[in-house]
């Protein structure tokens, strides 16, 4: 299974971190569409780095969009922090930028999850099906509701929050069915086999299904 990943993965041209250095912001945003594109029609799962701080958020949405133009309306599923700037926020702003996606904030007290639960378990998913995004907190608080969707891609939103609580926010999100997920990378990676393990684990669990065996590598 991982030498095949390895055979795919290796056609696809890279740059080193020097190259990046010297791309413009929407050059690098269209590095990254490129990339999350070229992995759909082989049911890859994508870990996607912003470590030099040019954003994920766009990109994603692009691709969304894309598949969402297509005829592929879902269901989507974004978990992020509750961050203002940098998470949650930071995908409600951009994603109000395009008026083709309807988006649903889960989010708030019992009640008022309870009303929200009533806009969109009534629709049937199709265009109107809005993108759904929720808190780390909130997925493992709803994890039973959102298993009830078969979701066709589901992103993670790494934030600056997630680490703080990664296995737990991780298992939560590995409930849901989905046929597709995207983790973003907000921070430099440590040098840490441990975390490097969970994050291959939650993207490709078939190709690095043993911890053991991963650390027999190194």
């Amino acid at each position: 299974k991982l030498d095949g990943i390895l055979a795919l993965t290796d056609q696809i041209p890279t740059r080193s971190t020097a190259d990046y250095a010297t791309l413009t912001e929407e050059e690098i945003w269209d590095e990254c569409l490129e990339w999350l594109t070229s992995m759909w029609p082989h049911r890859l799962n994508v870990i996607l780095g912003d470590q030099m701080g040019a954003g994920g958020v766009i990109p994603t949405l692009v691709f969304l969009d894309r598949l969402k133009q297509s005829g592929q309306h879902g269901p989507y599923l974004i978990v992020s922090s509750l961050d203002k700037d940098n998470g949650i926020g930071d995908w409600l702003r951009q994603i109000r930028l395009f008026p083709s996606m309807k988006e649903l904030f889960y989010f708030g007290n019992q009640q008022g999850r309870a009303t929200m639960r009533k806009q969109f378990a009534r629709k049937a998913v199709g265009p109107d099906f809005p993108i759904i995004l929720t808190t780390y907190n909130m997925v493992m608080v709803e994890k039973q509701l959102l298993a009830q969707y078969d979701w066709k891609y589901v992103v993670v939103d790494e934030g600056y929050q997630l680490k703080k609580r990664e296995h737990e926010v991780l298992e939560a999100v590995k409930c849901q069915p989905m046929d597709h997920k995207l983790l973003l990378i907000r921070e430099p990676f440590q040098n840490n086999l441990a975390e490097l393990w969970s994050l291959l684990n939650f993207a490709l669990p078939n190709a690095f299904s043993s911890r053991e065996e991963f650390d027999s590598w190194y």
